[in-house]
């Protein structure tokens, strides 16, 4: 039950069911929450019985209620927070992405660039690059790097009225000239690289505004309806990608919430239950009787027993060893 309220937690936060739905979405959560107190109730009763003693099997048998009420809402909580990172990292990114247009065969010079504000995936002309000689940053505390989207090596790929499409990262320049820039997901000189997948993040885009303002002041260009990539060689597959790994994240968390819970539950029948206290009794004594263990692993308590249950007139073993006769009875 812990496992399928993880999954099930882990799979509605992490896609856009939540999103969508909410009110269905809500529903679910309160139902996988009453099944975590319900346990939590019948262990709140379980513990009442034992301390009255009415029932002396009940007294005698521990309950499980308390463990899967504890592990049912962690399960729970584990779930919410967990798909909730799991869906702001990768899939809402993805979603948001994948929601808008593709754009082929783009040149850095049709103007306004807000005919592709529809795309968010672009495939620029053969031969365009990122005009690392044109970037600039803005520091705040934190890098924030431009660098404008051009046509071809030569200078007249540069030369254009208004530079609308501009490749951007944090912390992958030098803020002043001599200008380096190294953001995006491939080598600015790999000639087969020429996409570019748009900035989503509202956070930074103020602050890049103010990069290009420098830049244009810096270097006498203008940017009259800029908008922010980041410069990659498959901006398809990199939307792909974020997808992929979202559901990896899943997967992985489930299987490893499995193999926890599966220890868990191990760990209490053999160290807290009777039946599994009796077993590591029985194992002990077989150890000893072997040779394997001390006689001091359970005490003077056990060697008394072990004595007391010996025949009369039968030889008496000494640390579990054969052979060694201490005497006659």
């Amino acid at each position: 039950m812990p496992c399928l309220i993880f999954s099930g937690m882990l799979s509605l936060m992490s896609f856009s069911t939540w999103r969508d739905h909410r009110v269905q979405g809500a529903f679910l959560q309160g139902c996988a929450l009453l099944i975590g107190l319900a346990f939590a109730g019948k262990a709140f009763v379980a513990h009442q019985r034992r301390g009255q003693g009415d029932d002396q099997r009940v007294s005698d048998q521990p309950t499980w209620f308390l463990f899967l009420a504890v592990t049912c809402l962690l399960a729970w909580l584990a779930g919410l927070i967990l798909g909730s990172s799991n869906y702001a990292a990768r899939m809402s990114p993805y979603y948001d992405l994948s929601g808008m247009g593709i754009a082929y065969n783009v040149s850095p010079g049709d103007l306004p660039g807000t005919r592709h504000l529809d795309a968010s995936r672009v495939v620029f002309k053969e031969g365009s690059r990122v005009a690392e000689e044109l970037s600039l940053g803005f520091k705040d505390g934190t890098t924030y790097c431009v660098a404008p989207i051009v046509a071809g090596n030569g200078t007249d790929g540069t030369k254009l009225a208004s530079f609308d499409y501009w490749a951007v990262g944090i912390n992958c320049c030098n803020p002043l000239p001599p200008a380096t820039f190294w953001c995006g997901r491939s080598d600015l000189t790999n000639p087969a690289a020429h996409g570019a997948v748009r900035w989503m993040g509202d956070s930074a885009r103020g602050f890049f505004q103010l990069a290009i303002q420098q830049a244009e002041a810096e270097y006498g260009y203008q940017a009259v309806n800029p908008i922010l990539y980041t410069w990659t060689k498959d901006p398809v597959a990199d939307v792909e990608d974020m997808r992929s790994a979202g559901m990896d994240f899943l997967m992985g968390l489930t299987v490893k919430f499995a193999l926890l819970q599966a220890i868990f539950v191990i760990g209490v029948i053999f160290f807290l239950s009777p039946t599994g206290m009796q077993s590591l009794g029985q194992w002990k004594a077989v150890a000893k009787a072997s040779g394997y263990l001390a006689d001091d692993a359970d005490g003077p308590a056990l060697r008394a027993s072990d004595e007391s249950a010996t025949p009369e007139g039968a030889p008496r073993m000494v640390g579990g060893r054969p052979g060694a006769v201490r005497g006659w009875g």
